[in-house]
């Protein structure tokens, strides 16, 4: 029976071994999205379809493959990249695969699906842009390959940038992360982790980067799992990149947050349960101490009953 499978919900509480990283990074051009996505762990795949491959210079443990298409037209950048989402799967199964892959970004990589999907059909709308046929097979492209990225046993981050939504109804207006269609509205379910990155200026003009994780506003799509219930930090974080990873930074520093408490936790419970065994008894907590007293007494008293021969 499926209903079988139900498990309590504690034991789904995360480990810090085997704990992977789903991340959505958006902001505007400039905002240290493909820097901040390199303090994921490990050893790193950026994979550079908008030629940001530059913001990673100087950084340890980084290879970076370019899936650049200098011809706007061309379908070729896509076919790369359904090729790399394959080759990535079969290499998984090695032992010294990757433990974290970068596609950066979505923006550039929705041109590339699309130039592919006008591929399907030869009619187009004005002045040869792409017609209502061509969308649909271009969000299955995306969605295809981002939903099936976020399935590799690896830490995953997209990178995206955002796009103003207004609603001529109410006046209102939000920021969505910048993609096709209603996968404007999905895209944020699909990742445990998505995160505004913002860069605004700091003492003597330094640019000074952090990330907002939490959803509210204009911003309501940002979420953080790794922060459950907002116990391991509070926004803005601080982003102070370390480029040969000796200090903790960014998603490293925020994975440590977690599950150092999370162990600090633990090691208080065990040397607390070291010292003292406790059982419960009659719906009470009570200590091995407690009960002995309790059953001597009981005992004394039982033979005071019988000396008095009222038994």
């Amino acid at each position: 029976m499926i209903l079988e499978k139900a498990k309590p919900a504690s034991s789904f509480v995360p480990q810090a071994e085997g704990y992977h990283i789903r991340a959505l990074l958006a902001g505007p051009p400039g905002s240290g999205k493909t820097t901040s996505a390199l303090s994921l762990p490990g050893r790193k795949l950026l994979i550079d379809c908008d030629r940001r491959a530059a913001a990673a210079s100087g950084f340890e443990n980084v290879s970076i493959c370019e899936i650049v298409e200098p011809d706007s037209r061309s379908p070729r950048a896509w076919s790369e990249c359904q090729k790399l989402y394959k080759e990535l799967w079969v290499k998984s199964k090695d032992k010294d695969f990757y433990d974290t892959i970068i596609w950066d970004g979505i923006t550039a990589m929705s041109r590339y699906a699309m130039n592919y999907a006008l591929l399907l059909d030869s009619k187009r709308g004005l002045g040869g842009t792409p017609a209502q046929q061509h969308y649909m097979p271009q969000m299955k492209e995306m969605t295809d390959l981002i939903r099936g990225s976020l399935g590799l046993p690896c830490h995953v981050c997209f990178t995206c940038h955002l796009e103003l939504i207004e609603d001529a109804d109410d006046q209102s207006s939000k920021f969505l992360p910048k993609i096709t269609g209603k996968l404007r509205t999905e895209i944020g379910s699909w990742f445990d982790e998505t995160y505004l990155c913002q860069r605004h200026p700091g003492k003597g003009g330094k640019a000074v980067y952090s990330w907002l994780t939490t959803g509210t506003g204009k911003f309501d799509f940002l979420k953080s799992s790794l922060n459950q219930l907002g116990r391991y930090w509070t926004d803005p974080v601080e982003l102070e990149p370390s480029l040969d990873g000796s200090k903790p930074w960014g998603f490293s520093e925020l994975i440590e947050r977690r599950f150092k408490k999370e162990e600090v936790k633990e090691e208080k419970v065990e040397k607390v349960a070291s010292k003292i065994d406790y059982c419960i008894t009659d719906g009470r907590l009570k200590s091995p101490s407690t009960m002995a007293f309790q059953n001597l007494k009981h005992k004394e008293k039982g033979k005071e009953i019988e000396k008095n021969g009222n038994i």
